[in-house]
């Protein structure tokens, strides 16, 4: 079968963007021209959201496997398999980057003056705690990984594909206003890491970590301490992998220049070249739709 076409891609990010996110973009506008006017709400509209949430949510989760599954994708293809044992520091690795981040967009938010979304009273945590919990698995699969593998097999280049899906990422978080630009290194970290892995399962896990602890820390003591020690253990153990990371790159070369002088069998070389292949996203010659 035949690679899609770029406006097969295009339309498939179109389709779940608009049934995802479409509302919640007028919303966004709505909140950003009028901000810090919304009123409060009750329990029971406060429940109706929640209801309205969790069905977008599963509606959109089903199409992005129906489309998936029509463009012939598993789970392995859009890198949500669990990872090899020898694989798992690689996925710890894309955590980590996704949420430093997500901190260094929250930094860089504040300074630009952004307060936060302007919360309606205390029965907005209902539907919120939802939102935060959906987020993770709809943004990471339906506005990344399944559009940049068809985007990637239709030939796309990587800085369009970049381009659109990042602003596709921050259009509906313009309640915050300007500071929403805070957010780009999140928008363009979580897409160089998808792109150049396969991998999105450590995406996703990190973002509903991070949205969840994040909200619980407005309303919990509790969870602000458990969210600060994750801040802080991110910092440090991206510092220490970083360290890590710099520290194997400057090995003296004498050891990698008798590596790259021993012999070596084809039949190791080309199980190599498959292991590595099989980590990574088809290439166009692969793809099926």
């Amino acid at each position: 079968m035949t690679a899609p076409s770029r406006r097969t891609a295009y339309a498939v990010l179109g389709l779940l963007y608009l049934v995802g996110w479409g509302p919640g973009l007028v919303s966004a506008l709505l909140v950003a021209a009028h901000a810090r006017e919304r009123g409060t709400i009750g329990p029971a509209a406060a429940a109706l959201g929640a209801v309205q949430l969790l069905a977008t949510g599963a509606a959109v989760l089903a199409l992005v496997g129906c489309l998936a599954r029509l463009s012939g994708l598993g789970l392995a293809e859009l890198g949500l398999a669990p990872a090899p044992r020898g694989r798992r520091v690689r996925d710890l690795d894309c955590a980590l980057a996704y949420l430093t981040a997500l901190l260094l967009g929250g930094v860089l938010m504040g300074l630009a003056g952004s307060s936060g979304y302007p919360y309606g009273g205390a029965w907005y945590a209902l539907p919120t705690l939802v939102s935060s919990a959906l987020a993770g698995p709809t943004e990471e699969l339906a506005l990344l990984a399944l559009p940049a593998l068809l985007l990637r097999r239709a030939g796309e280049p990587p800085w369009r594909a970049g381009l659109v899906l990042v602003l596709v990422r921050l259009s509906f978080h313009v309640y915050y206003g300007l500071p929403v630009l805070g957010l780009l290194p999140w928008a363009v970290t979580a897409f160089v890491l998808v792109w150049r892995t396969g991998r999105v399962l450590p995406l996703v896990v990190a973002h509903s970590a991070w949205d969840l602890l994040s909200l619980g820390a407005h309303w919990s003591l509790l969870v602000r301490a458990v969210f600060e020690l994750l801040v802080l253990a991110v910092l440090v153990l991206a510092l220490g992998r970083g360290t890590l990371r710099l520290v194997r790159r400057r090995r003296p070369q004498a050891e990698d220049t008798t590596t790259s002088t021993a012999p070596s069998s084809p039949a190791a070389t080309s199980g190599s070249s498959a292991s590595t292949m099989q980590n990574r996203w088809p290439s166009r010659s692969r793809s099926t739709v």
